[in-house]
């Protein structure tokens, strides 16, 4: 094991998350305080197809949408302990230039932890940060986008998500190219938790349907840590994301031979003890009598500057920080210490870290598994140069590739291969079709009156899956042709409420109503009506659709 030098460490309590603007305060300061804790998680990708052709001469494939997971915000600065309010928090971005206007729009799915509810006393919070400018509060505003429609950019209330199984829906936004979003949602947990240690682990998953993006649904974790109370807790080693990422080290200042290594995640609650916390890292393919079983001892970690003591009773949670750029990971992470070329390379570690109480209670453990690369990896995505089939570009692929550029002939986010509406452009919806909705009925149609009065099926597949209320309404000319009375400027004869399928082949039901049969019976002559095609709810996804037809 190699060490690096000039390593200045320190062991101490600090906030998950750093500003992103200097103009104003984050939205995690304003909900908690400065002193409240919070912890994110694993970090997505999702490519997708920028249309513009300045660049590179044509389309091309890049990052489009970015999120993670995080928790935390408990109150007076502790970690979330059993019954005791905090928030989980999902952190969206869009990097890329999305075909079309420049937004995608994005819904929000949570999976929430076992044990966990959302608390409905207090306020689903929402913040977006613009281009420039500071954090905005945007909770109780509403987007809107030209041939997409508007909605809230905050729910009130979640719902079951009927697009992901166990799941529950927190709508959706657009959010533009080069924006953050941020939506808070208030929860209780009943039951503690050791983040991903759990068996099976347990955490927040927050997933995304996204426009202009290849494959859908991106996924975020974030491990829970709920401890037993605060009064009754004892001290705690958890990780809420993977706590030892391996990574290959370039640029300058690296001295050759020291770019293999690995980043490192821990979060201590020492419960108000004092004691030592030690970093080992030992090799899992060996056993402790076999050389090079110990790759890195606590006293190899404290002859670089570790500080292993902690000497105050602190009852917050502790981490590493103020780490120097050199022995800091591209993640954050803390990387002190190089592994040996070659006889380290491709090997499966463990790093256990050890808390030990000097009251004597004893000593509570954490430990991650992790393999170190095989080689350089030049540009960071995982997969190493002999390997990687772009070795300078960061891939989300298996080969080290971003994805191929995705024919859209229409240029409007969704790739011809799911592409419901081809010839169609219809930016800011999944399947690519205008309001997301891929109909079987063309303008100017004609129904069957004796189906209809039966009652009939329209080809709908929506873009979401989503709750729909189908009418068919006649102008108030027809109604008294009908020989029927409206009140306003137009009478509904027919109706149908269903759930929208995403399926080739979904449908909804349609029916003329019992007190209109007996005139629409009646009627031998073809009359002109409206289909109307609406979302009973305010999720997002899909839009209404009017389209005139005949009934004969």
């Amino acid at each position: 094991m190699t060490t690096l030098r000039r390593l200045l460490l320190l062991l101490t309590c600090v906030m998950a998350v750093a500003p992103v603007s200097a103009l104003a305060a984050t939205p995690e300061e304003t909900i908690s305080g400065t002193q409240g804790k919070w912890f994110s998680g694993e970090l997505f990708s999702q490519p997708g197809l920028n249309c513009s052709t300045a660049i590179l001469g044509s389309s091309y494939t890049e990052i489009m949408v970015q999120g993670y997971a995080g928790f935390g915000g408990a109150p007076n600065g502790a970690p979330p302990t059993e019954n005791s309010p905090y928030w989980t928090v999902f952190t969206i971005s869009v990097p890329g230039n999305p075909c079309g206007p420049g937004s995608s729009l994005i819904m929000t799915d949570l999976i929430l932890p076992a044990n966990t509810t959302v608390d409905s006393s207090r306020q689903i919070q929402c913040w977006g940060l613009p281009r420039s400018g500071g954090w905005e509060n945007v909770t109780n505003q509403s987007w809107s986008l030209a041939g997409v429609g508007s909605g809230p950019y905050c729910v009130r209330s979640a719902s079951p998500s009927m697009n992901h199984q166990g799941a529950l829906s927190f709508g959706g936004r657009v959010i533009a190219s080069g924006q953050l979003f941020k939506i808070f949602v208030p929860v209780k947990t009943t039951q503690a938790k050791i983040g991903i240690t759990s068996s099976p682990p347990d955490g927040f998953y927050w997933l995304t349907d996204a426009t202009g993006v290849y494959a859908n649904p991106g996924l975020s974790r974030a491990y829970t840590a709920v401890l037993p109370s605060v009064a009754a807790a004892g001290p705690q080693i958890f990780f809420q994301r993977p706590g030892a990422v391996p990574f290959w080290k370039t640029g300058a200042g690296v001295t050759p031979g020291t770019e293999s290594r690995a980043e490192f995640f821990m979060n201590l609650w020492p419960a108000g003890k004092t004691g030592t916390l030690c970093p080992v890292v030992t090799r899992r393919d060996l056993t402790p009598s076999q050389p090079g079983y110990l790759a890195a001892s606590c006293a190899l970690f404290e002859s670089q500057g570790w500080g292993k003591n902690v000497t105050t009773q602190l009852d917050q949670v502790l981490r590493i920080v103020n780490i120097p750029d050199v022995a800091k990971g591209p993640l954050g992470g803390w990387a002190p210490i190089a592994f040996d070329q070659p006889g380290e390379l491709d090997k499966p570690m463990r790093i256990t870290w050890t808390f030990t109480p000097t009251d004597g209670s004893g000593a509570v453990t954490g430990a991650q598994d992790f393999r170190t690369l095989a080689g350089p990896d030049t540009d960071g995505d995982g997969v190493v140069d002999l390997s990687d089939a772009c070795p300078a570009v960061k891939g989300t692929t298996a080969n080290g590739c971003l994805p191929p550029p995705a024919a859209d002939a229409d240029k409007d986010g969704a790739s011809d291969t799911a592409d419901r509406c081809p010839t169609v452009s219809a930016v800011g919806f999944l399947n690519g079709c205008p309001k997301g909705m891929a109909l079987g009925v063309r303008s100017g149609a004609k129904l069957r009156r004796t189906k209809l009065l039966r009652g009939l099926t329209i080809p709908v597949a929506c873009a979401v899956k989503a709750p729909v209320l189908v009418s068919l309404t006649v102008s108030r000319a027809t109604a008294r042709r009908l020989g029927l009375k409206a009140k306003g400027a137009t009478l509904t004869i027919g109706s149908g409420r269903a759930t929208c399928g995403t399926a080739k082949g979904s449908t909804l039901p349609l029916k003329v109503l019992r007190g209109a049969a007996k005139r629409v019976k009646a009627q031998r002559r073809a009359f002109s009506a409206t289909l109307v095609i609406r979302p009973t709810t305010s999720a997002g996804g899909i839009g209404s659709v009017t389209i005139p037809i005949k009934v004969g």
